[in-house]
């Protein structure tokens, strides 16, 4: 600590109101002259419990969610956990808004579907009352472009990028409904764009967290839910340590299967009971979520 003598009989100048008032008014136009930008980053989990009927399952999503707004909150983020009730219409769509925020990462669990015939498919999540909330929608709320990462752990999300439909001229697809640019890599993880926006998601069906079965369990991994643990590590390294998305998706297989995310169940895909399925990454998986 630094000690300083100040002489007692210094002199000091006061400033009249008037001088005072003079510079005042000068700081305030200086500081007109230059925009203020304000950064912040917020983390939105969703989960909705609609037709979730195993209590496994809902303790596994519950604890997911409640897991990444945690740490989201320990790097910085301003932390939103939906999970159940919250997971409204309304709060879906404040999420693709951001939350207020120009960098925001989303996650969601719960069901999802398709609708729609040959020319026209719209795809769809649903809320905790099991309303549907629409890609189209959704689209309509993230057109600022401040969600810069979503992963939705949901079946059929990430059957396409999307686009607008010729027809209807409504947007489709949910990558373009999230991230509202169809200009992405259609495989982030081997080829990341570098552009700043990713997108996760399931072609076909996605697992429940609770599914422990082949090919899941290849190699007689330690753990008794792979998938869940899969998810806590991915977004332990992502929040945790500033891995990039691909960094992370290698890290988190390593842990459960003891291999690349490229060489997992996950990315090869998968068969469920006749169903088959496979988890896609779009556009830039070498986005860092903190401190990139």
């Amino acid at each position: 600590m630094v000690n300083r003598n100040f002489s007692t009989n210094k002199k000091y100048h006061v400033l009249s109101t008037a001088s005072y008032i003079a510079i005042l008014t000068a700081i305030i136009f200086l500081s007109s002259l230059y925009p203020v930008i304000a950064y912040g980053k917020t983390s939105v989990s969703l989960g909705s419990r609609w037709g979730v009927n195993n209590p496994t399952e809902l303790e596994l999503d519950s604890s997911i969610t409640a897991f990444i707004a945690e740490h989201a909150s320990k790097a910085g983020f301003t932390a939103y956990n939906w999970y159940g009730s919250e997971t409204s219409r309304d709060n879906i769509f404040e999420a693709a808004r951001g939350a207020g925020d120009t960098f925001t990462i989303v996650f969601y669990i719960g069901h999802g579907y398709k609708s729609g015939a040959l020319w026209w498919i719209n795809w769809f999540i649903v809320d905790d009352s099991g309303n549907k909330v629409y890609d189209y929608e959704i689209f309509n709320y993230s057109g600022c472009r401040n969600v810069r990462f979503v992963l939705l752990w949901s079946c059929y999300q990430g059957d396409t990028i999307g686009g607008t439909q010729p027809i209807t001229g409504k947007p489709y697809g949910m990558p373009y409904a999230w991230l509202h640019t169809t200009d992405l890599s259609s495989d982030g993880y081997t080829n990341p764009d570098g552009k700043g926006y990713t997108f996760i998601g399931f072609t076909g069906a996605a697992p429940y967290l609770n599914y422990s079965y082949p090919p899941f369990d290849k190699d007689k991994t330690r753990y008794q839910y792979p998938l869940y643990v899969f998810l806590l590590y991915f977004y332990e390294y992502l929040l945790d340590y500033g891995y990039s998305i691909k960094e992370a998706l290698n890290q988190a297989s390593q842990e459960v299967w003891g291999c690349t995310f490229q060489e997992s169940p996950l990315y090869k895909g998968y068969t469920i009971d006749s169903d088959t399925g496979r988890m896609v990454v779009y556009g830039d998986g070498n986005l860092k979520v903190v401190g990139g």
